[in-house]
């Protein structure tokens, strides 16, 4: 079963939002149609009070003190039930709008931050979701999104419908599950580099010591389906004064585009990345959405209150 992506799910709470305005009309519709019954009933049974000299509707002055009587009470309880009905709708917009600013709106700044922060078509190096992940060596150009774990922490959580907290889990999961490819497809390729440096009298004694993001770029080559030359691996063993052969150049180049290239750890990272892209941009616009529509049905009623 395909699983339900937040926008059709804001589409869908927006449309429950909708039917409520619809069934608050047709319930004071009934309202109206249950006057009108009572009043007919009312016209039909005179006959019997008159009989039992009760009360006399065909008598002007009576039938007009009925009249104002049970057209005040009918009045009394509209205004009973409307003003109610007013005071619960007055009391929902507050809440919705305090949600809109304390929720929606922290989670929606973050997401477009981290969107921004984020070198398309480059394959970040990590990513954070929570400020205590980060370390002394990272950078404020490290893309992260702190917004959900401080909403998680406090008692606005309580507050977050339930389809919007499975779709910002649903990225946070993405988001790690790419970081946890990434770090074994690193793994992979130095292992698989590592065998093939064995191999070459060259490069052999020098291989250990080149530094890890070396591997790094070449990873993101792969990630991007370019194919490694002989230039990216001179630049690979720069700082060594070595010579490799054309023989060697193409050992090394078949390990890295063929083998490597096919690493279950890469495509899987590959995969992972296009999920969390696919689930930030649908955050984005969902919450967008749901951003919208506050503000155009319950903001402006709310300044006005």
């Amino acid at each position: 079963m395909k699983q339900e992506t937040l926008s059709q799910a804001v589409k869908r709470a927006l449309f429950k939002q909708k039917t409520k305005k619809i069934a608050a009309i047709i319930f004071w519709i009934q309202i109206v149609i249950l006057v009108i019954v009572l009043c007919y009933l009312l016209q039909q049974i005179s006959p019997f009070f008159k009989q039992f000299e009760l009360i006399d509707l065909s008598d002007p002055t009576t039938a007009g003190l009925v009249g104002a009587f049970g057209g005040a009470l009918i009045s009394l309880l509209g205004s009973f039930f409307a003003n109610s009905y007013m005071h619960k709708k007055q009391q929902e917009s507050r809440g919705i709008v305090t949600r809109k600013n304390v929720i929606y709106s922290p989670l929606y700044d973050g997401l477009k931050a981290l969107q921004g922060q984020i070198d398309s078509p480059n394959y970040p190096r990590n990513l954070l979701f929570n400020k205590n992940q980060e370390m002394p060596h990272h950078h404020d150009n490290v893309p992260h999104f702190y917004a959900w774990s401080r909403i998680k922490s406090d008692v606005r959580y309580t507050q977050v419908p339930s389809y919007l907290i499975t779709a910002l889990d649903n990225l946070e999961k993405c988001g790690l599950d790419y970081i946890k490819y990434r770090t074994n497809a690193l793994k992979d390729i130095e292992e698989n580099l590592t065998e093939i440096a064995d191999k070459i009298t060259s490069i052999k004694h020098f291989h250990s010591r080149i530094h890890y993001t070396r591997n790094e770029e070449l990873l993101d080559k792969l990630l991007r389906n370019e194919t490694i030359q002989d230039l990216n691996i001179a630049g690979y063993y720069k700082d060594f004064n070595t010579t490799i052969t054309e023989e060697e150049y193409s050992l090394i180049k078949d390990c890295l585009n063929n083998k490597c290239g096919s690493l279950t750890n890469v495509e899987n990272t590959r995969q992972t990345y296009e999920m969390f892209i696919s689930s930030l941009n649908d955050l984005i616009n969902g919450i967008e959405t749901l951003m919208n529509f506050i503000h155009q049905n319950f903001e402006f009623l709310d300044r006005n209150i």
